[in-house]
């Protein structure tokens, strides 16, 4: 192919036999294409809306049901100990580590002292005996069998991948 002059830059260059553009030179077509790719690249960051990140949504949520169940367990005493007249926190009876499905259940939270939810992390054995107290043996048991509900379903989502992969 003979020679030609690139219609941009104007430097002289010989086009590749199989080039889709023979009008300018390979390092005008690579500038347009960046150039275009940044200019698609700054559109779609334009139209994207900026989003919260899931953290912040389950701490404002969190903060939310906390603030709801302090309010409930007003004047209450602490459900793991028992002193009365203390700022109570929101403690989880199931931790949110173990049932992160039942992190916003109101059953599953109940006015705690700082010392109980923070120090005895979360009192279990006096949590559970001050809510047969406060309610009955029949609420503490459907919240273990909801949580023994809901590891059944993990151990069948397990055990069904499991069987896949046998011979």
């Amino acid at each position: 192919m003979k020679p030609k002059q690139c219609k941009v830059c104007k430097a002289v260059f010989t086009p590749k036999q199989y080039a889709s553009c023979k009008t300018k030179c390979e390092v005008c077509i690579f500038v347009y294409h960046k150039q275009k790719l940044c200019d698609y690249q700054k559109k779609q960051l334009e139209n994207k809306k900026p989003q919260k990140p899931l953290k912040i949504k389950i701490d404002k949520e969190q903060v939310r049901v906390n603030a709801l169940v302090r309010k409930r367990d007003e004047g209450k005493p602490c459900i793991s100990c028992g002193k009365e007249g203390i700022e109570l926190e929101a403690g989880h009876y199931i931790s949110r580590a173990r049932s992160p499905k039942m992190r916003y259940d109101i059953d599953n939270i109940h006015g705690q002292c700082w010392h109980c939810n923070n120090i005895l992390h979360g009192n279990k054995k006096g949590f559970s005996k001050g809510l047969v107290m406060r309610y009955s043996k029949e609420y503490l048991e459907n919240l273990d069998n909801r949580l023994l509900k809901e590891n059944e379903i993990l151990v069948k989502k397990f055990s069904l991948g499991s069987d896949c992969n046998q011979n």
